[in-house]
């Protein structure tokens, strides 16, 4: 009952009405460091190391806190499904923002295991996790792929594994997100 009642609340996030705040004006390579330094504690056991690379002058108006859901869920599945398993001598994280005509472009990847291509069209489905053993609800990446399309007006797409290392997710919102 404790679990069902749990997955039932994580999947009310994807709601549209589930408050992140306003929307305001952010600049985004702060807003981007000062959550990575805040969420340390989830990431920390796998000794990340984050490479960000954002323009100290991109602005734009969006909702902080479902953008800041979005990067803790992405962070989240990278230490939960690409680190636990990688061979990797180091734990990276790449987070590239920027603009292009009236998008931005949010480009996340990590050297983890990856994303088989075989199952990358199932990740954005509610409740689909290849870690259910482990706990895992399968609500992450369908929260983040809700609050990019419904909240934001933007869409994301997963890179193909052949196209690149570990998990590569790239989001494109308006400049005017809302």
């Amino acid at each position: 009952m404790e679990r069902a009642a749990l997955l039932v609340q994580q999947f009310k996030q994807t709601s549209d009405n589930e408050g992140h705040g306003a929307a305001k004006v952010v600049s985004f390579k702060p807003l981007c460091e000062n959550l990575i330094a805040s969420i340390a504690p989830l990431y920390q056991p796998y000794e990340v190391e984050f490479m960000v690379d954002i323009p100290e002058a991109l602005k734009l108006e969006t909702i902080p806190g479902a953008v800041e859901q979005i990067l803790t869920n992405f962070i989240n599945n990278s230490c939960q499904h690409g680190f636990k398993s990688s061979q990797e001598p180091h734990n990276l994280v790449f987070i590239k923002v920027f603009k292009v005509d009236d998008k931005v472009i949010i480009d996340y990847q990590d050297n983890g295991v990856g994303i088989d291509d075989a199952i990358a069209h199932q990740v954005f489905t509610p409740f689909y996790t290849t870690n259910r053993n482990q706990g895992g609800t399968g609500l992450g990446l369908s929260i983040v792929y809700n609050l990019v399309t419904q909240k934001l007006k933007g869409d994301i797409r997963i890179v193909e594994q052949e196209a690149s290392i570990g998990a590569h997710f790239q989001i494109r919102l308006p400049i005017n997100a809302v």
